[in-house]
């Protein structure tokens, strides 16, 4: 995904800063995904959080950073990139009654809230760009 995303950007002529780019096409695609019915809360507050997502450079290191908001709770992740390259995914907070699971082998990690709304959303651990799980290579 990351791939075709950074093709649309080269294409548009906004190659200047690919990795900011790509972020900003995610961003926009959360943005026309916001504008559709049928998104329960937790699909709602990650579109949310990619359309908001906060930058920090530092120390050669950008990190960009999602705020996911379900109500007063809030799960803080991050994508760090060194060179522009994904590096490290984090999780800097993970409110009370959330469970996140990672199955052995897998670059998805679920996200289940233990109370109301009663939803899940996954991310991919390896590729922000993906829409939901990573897809996940046979052996």
């Amino acid at each position: 995904m990351l791939a075709s995303l950074l093709v649309a950007v080269v294409l548009s002529g906004s190659a200047s800063d690919p990795l900011a780019a790509a972020w900003k096409a995610r961003a926009a695609r959360a943005t026309e995904k916001l504008s559709k019915p049928g998104l329960d809360a937790c699909d709602r507050a990650l579109e949310v959080a990619f359309q908001s997502a906060t930058t920090d450079r530092r120390g050669g290191q950008e990190m960009y950073a999602l705020a996911i908001r379900i109500g007063e709770d809030v799960m803080l992740a991050g994508y760090s990139y060194r060179g522009g390259k994904l590096v490290d995914f984090s999780i800097y907070g993970l409110p009370p009654q959330w469970m996140a699971h990672q199955k052995v082998d897998s670059k998805t990690l679920s996200v289940v809230l233990g109370r109301a709304p009663g939803c899940a959303f996954d991310l991919c651990t390896t590729d922000p760009f993906s829409d939901g799980p990573c897809t996940e290579r046979t052996r």
